[in-house]
């Protein structure tokens, strides 16, 4: 899957990745090969901007997105992520 993340993709019912709230599916973390991989949900929060989140990311085995230890429950739970935005930058 892996599309840009950005509002609209997070959108929980219209968005690309409105499949991470079907608890149906399960989104297993796979270790990552890349050296250097990014939380792709602190990236998004910060528009790129400040430092990014390298430390504990895993991939999703469905989403095929990167997300830190610290994003990866709130990122499968949380239906208004968009409002949770200052709150995942500042982490």
């Amino acid at each position: 899957m892996c599309y840009k993340m950005d509002d609209e993709s997070l959108h929980p019912t219209k968005g690309k990745y409105s499949c991470r709230l079907n608890m149906s599916v399960q989104h297993f973390p796979e270790a990552i090969k890349a050296k250097r991989a990014r939380c792709a949900l602190h990236k998004w929060s910060r528009d790129q901007q400040g430092p990014e989140v390298f430390a504990s990311v895993v991939l999703c085995s469905v989403c095929r997105v990167h997300l830190c230890l610290s994003c990866y429950k709130l990122f499968y739970t949380e239906a208004d992520i968009i409002g949770k935005k200052e709150c995942i930058a500042a982490s």
